[in-house]
């Protein structure tokens, strides 16, 4: 039986994940990427700062706090491209 102590913790980190998860994505902003890279495809990615890419890394430190705070089991990593450039790629232990 789960009990409202256990059942408050899920609501909370779903919350905090959901919180995270559109901050990322207000953060990537699809509206401005480019249809059909001129450099696509290749073996790899291109990468750049996020300041280069119109990304605040200070905004950017924060979501990856929050996501390695939040101690969930269930986020693994978090690979942010913009503009066809990695800007960020984290990995969170386990």
């Amino acid at each position: 039986m789960i009990t409202r102590n256990e059942r408050r913790r899920t609501v909370v980190l779903m919350a905090k994940t959901a919180f995270a998860v559109l901050l990322i994505l207000w953060l990537v902003n699809p509206a401005g990427a480019q249809e059909s890279p001129e450099y696509w495809p290749t073996e790899g990615w291109r990468s750049s700062s996020p300041e280069e890419q119109g990304i605040d890394s200070a905004v950017l430190a924060a979501a990856i706090n929050i996501l390695y705070e939040q101690d969930s089991s269930n986020i693994h990593s978090l690979l942010v491209i913009r503009n066809g450039y990695v800007v960020t790629d984290a990995y969170f232990y386990p």
